[in-house]
């Protein structure tokens, strides 16, 4: 008798079980009809939206060239009254404050740009400087304004000599470099203790020619606005375009030491 009960007691358990799943799928299942039921019964209307986030002061024209504007559809209860129309109602228009990624433009956004002031607190004797790299390299993400981050660059440099590591990681001989190896690719911090001044992001879509035709594919990308000395902007200039560089972010009070930077030669030396 007691095996029948613990039996029949078992039985009871699954068969309650089975009926809360049973009944929580059919509440999500409603629910899910229910939201494709209003969306098929909705009005969708062509908008514009802001793709990656519109810094103050950018200018219509500049944000569609860079693909932070995109054209959308929503649902018409959900356009907000003014939504832009036509980029031709914005064209040479600037906008008045930050616009937020996803947000439906609105023509009050936009004014006058000789009107429109950045808001930029620029520390003296530095000046603005804006640097994108890919999600990875923008360390995900994390960064906001008012951090502070380091700078890796990695680059190719002439060498004037060849030097070659033994077995025990000790330099056994340096002579001047061969024609081939004039070259050395070399990756350290270059620039440290940099404030970030704001922060936005970028969708950029082409093919792997760099083209926007063919198959596409899109990649996001972190925009950053630092406080720079002009010395440091010149640097990270010409390796933006020569080079590659990675952000990393400092914490509070943190002060970057001098580090040696790794080449195919050292990166498997530990330091």
């Amino acid at each position: 008798m007691a095996s029948r009960a613990a039996t029949g007691r078992a039985i009871a358990v699954i068969l309650a079980v089975f009926l809360a799943l049973a009944g929580g799928f059919l509440v999500w299942r409603y629910a899910e009809q229910a939201d494709e039921r209003a969306m098929a019964g909705a009005e969708l209307v062509d908008v514009f939206v802001a793709s990656g986030g519109i810094p103050q002061g950018m200018t219509a024209n500049t944000a569609v060239s860079q693909d932070l504007i995109v054209a959308d559809q929503a649902p018409r209860q959900n356009v907000p009254p003014q939504a832009v129309a036509s980029l031709e109602d914005i064209s040479g228009l600037a906008a008045s404050a930050p616009i937020y990624d996803g947000a439906i433009l609105v023509l009050p956004q936009f004014g006058d740009p000789t009107l429109v002031t950045s808001d930029l607190d620029i520390p003296p004797d530095l000046v603005a400087m804006s640097l994108q790299v890919t999600i990875p390299q923008g360390v995900s993400g994390h960064v906001v304004a008012g951090d502070e981050i380091a700078i890796i660059g990695h680059l190719p440099i002439e060498s004037a000599t060849t030097t070659v590591i033994g077995p025990d990681g000790n330099v056994i001989v340096e002579a001047p470099a061969e024609e081939d190896d004039a070259l050395v690719t070399q990756t350290r911090f270059v620039a440290g203790n940099l404030e970030v001044l704001s922060v936005g992001r970028r969708v950029i879509v082409e093919n792997d020619q760099g083209e926007e035709t063919g198959e596409l594919e899109q990649t996001e990308q972190v925009l950053l606005t630092l406080a720079v000395a002009p010395a440091d902007a010149e640097r990270l200039a010409y390796l933006t375009i020569e080079g590659q560089m990675w952000f990393t972010l400092l914490p509070d009070d943190f002060v970057l030491p001098e580090t040696p930077g790794a080449t195919a030669e050292t990166v498997m030396t530990p330091q």
